[in-house]
């Protein structure tokens, strides 16, 4: 399947940055892929990369060419998830995986951050030299990703809420309370 060929115009034309994903996985079938989180492809470039591959995912590129950001949690230990849930923001665009979930908010000039708790990464802020691949690509689980109640192509990107200050600093402060003999990191 050629995700990437069926869906790139749409992406381009919101004023998306998509790249071509290798099918079935995260990896990306271009090098110097993180040039398009500050920059668009061109039409020569897609047009390129729709002819050169047979299949694909289809990744969006974070920051400022997209203007969006996300949230990335795959956390699956529940006292963490019941810790936390309660400050973990909301947003309209959703995507779900094989666990957990991704939430796109408005790019604000976030930097990519990661919290870890006893050395696992618990939740990170995708920007700027980070992509996520999107829906319908197929996860490497052999499931397909799914976007929430809409799709990042239902929603104008600046409609998109912005992720809350210091959002990471205040669930580390929130896990070291509840777990003080736990080692967490931002």
């Amino acid at each position: 399947m050629h995700l990437y060929k069926e869906y790139v115009d749409e992406y381009a034309k919101a004023g998306l940055s998509v790249i071509p994903d290798k099918f079935g996985s995260k990896r990306p079938l271009i090098s110097g892929w993180s040039d398009y989180c500050t920059r668009l492809p061109t039409k020569e470039e897609t047009d390129n990369w729709i002819n050169n591959f047979e299949a694909s995912n289809v990744a969006l590129c974070l920051g400022p060419a997209s203007g969006i950001i996300a949230l990335d949690f795959d956390c699956d230990d529940q006292k963490i998830i019941d810790v936390i849930e309660e400050y973990l923001p909301n947003s309209p665009v959703e995507k779900k995986g094989a666990k957990g979930w991704t939430r796109f908010f408005r790019y604000t000039g976030e930097f990519t951050n990661a919290l870890k708790f006893n050395g696992k990464v618990v939740i990170e802020v995708l920007s700027e030299g980070k992509k996520t691949t999107i829906p319908p690509s197929m996860h490497p689980c052999g499931e397909s990703y799914k976007w929430g109640a809409i799709s990042i192509l239902e929603v104008e990107k600046e409609k998109l809420p912005v992720l809350p200050a210091q959002l990471l600093y205040v669930l580390e402060q929130e896990l070291k309370m509840a777990f003080p003999n736990s080692e967490s990191k931002n």
